[in-house]
């Protein structure tokens, strides 16, 4: 992470708010939907990685040496994502159906209203970033075991209050362990990306075994949601995938699958593939690319389709990806010296 780095990453940001400023002057409310998305795409980043770090200290590795740098600087920017979701916060009567219209039933009047939403979800950011920054510095087992637990479960009522409460009448069970297995799978292969164009001395096929495996597993999770839903043949339930046929929304839904599970897939399977520090680190960057489509499609489309929300989420998610990159950059560096200090390297 050198000079070139900050420079390009800085006028990623400056660039992306700037394009994202004149879209959302045009259409506010199409720039608060790609607003969420971006804030969503990139949360999961962050939050992967700090479920992929809670697991290596359970497994004694901490964030020292290997990949543990880059998971662990990544993990760390979550808290620039939960200022990022301050403008979600304020605009819940633009994004949320039931801001402004009641939902039917007792628990969802319950869970749903604004106040709760805002409460819990300041929550959520407060109790990862707190998590973050104490556990992998302590390497306490006990304390990775709580935070797994934690995050698990916040994880996973995050998911549904950010997405599935844009349709309040769809349910899946499976949807919030469906966005944890995504959000892991991105975070580490953001980290594996990282770690390998770095020059840090690590086997690149540690990195194409975990990519394969947490391809397999959002792969199932995905097709088991689908599944389920097929089955049910609920027409509140099936909405939601017919939202993600039309308005050009069917074309990104079977590119993301594509960039986040045939082609990691295919192109991992050869060894002469996986032992390549360039060829790895490629595949890792087009799978974060593939998931951050996929989080526009889960958001994006439950609003309509209308498309021009898509150039605001294009636009907001360069510019607080650069912003989040330079956070990460720093906490890397820092990382990246004390494994050298302590001999983990």
């Amino acid at each position: 992470m050198n000079s070139r780095f900050e420079v390009g990453v800085a006028t990623m940001a400056l660039a992306g708010l700037a394009l994202f400023a004149l879209s959302a002057a045009g259409n506010p409310h199409a720039g608060l939907q790609g607003w969420l998305a971006a804030a969503v795409a990139w949360a999961a980043v962050s939050l992967g990685c700090l479920i992929v770090t809670l697991m290596r200290v359970l497994v004694g590795k901490g964030v020292e040496g290997g990949y543990g740098p880059a998971l662990g600087a990544a993990s760390w920017a979550v808290w620039l994502v939960g200022l990022a979701f301050i403008p979600v916060l304020l605009g819940l009567a633009v994004l949320f159906p039931w801001a402004t219209v009641p939902p039917e039933g007792n628990f969802q009047k319950l869970w749903l209203q604004s106040g709760f939403f805002i409460g819990r979800n300041v929550g959520y950011f407060l109790l990862w970033t707190v998590i973050a920054g104490l556990v992998p510095a302590s390497g306490s087992r006990p304390l990775a075991v709580v935070g797994v637990i934690i995050v698990g479960v916040t994880g996973s009522m995050a998911a549904l209050d950010w997405m599935i409460s844009l349709q309040p009448h769809f349910h899946s069970s499976i949807y919030g362990m469906l966005f944890l297995s995504h959000a892991a799978l991105v975070g580490w292969s953001f980290a594996a990306a990282a770690t390998l164009f770095s020059g840090r001395p690590v086997a690149p096929q540690i990195a194409a075994g975990y990519i394969i495996a947490g391809v397999a597993l959002w792969a199932y999770l995905s097709f088991c949601q689908y599944l389920v839903v097929w089955n049910g043949n609920q027409p509140d339930e099936i909405r939601w995938y017919l939202l993600r046929e039309h308005h050009g929304w069917g074309a990104l839904f079977w590119a993301a699958s594509l960039l986040e599970g045939v082609v990691p897939l295919l192109f991992l399977m050869p060894g002469r593939v996986r032992a390549s520090r360039a060829g790895v680190a490629a595949i890792a960057l087009i799978l974060v690319l593939g998931g951050m489509v996929e989080m526009a499609v889960f958001v994006l489309p439950s609003f309509g389709g209308d498309t021009r929300s898509g150039l605001s989420a294009l636009s907001a998610a360069v510019g607080l990806g650069g912003l989040w990159l330079a956070m990460f950059g720093r906490r890397f560096r820092k990382l990246t010296a004390t494994a050298a200090e302590t001999g983990h390297a």
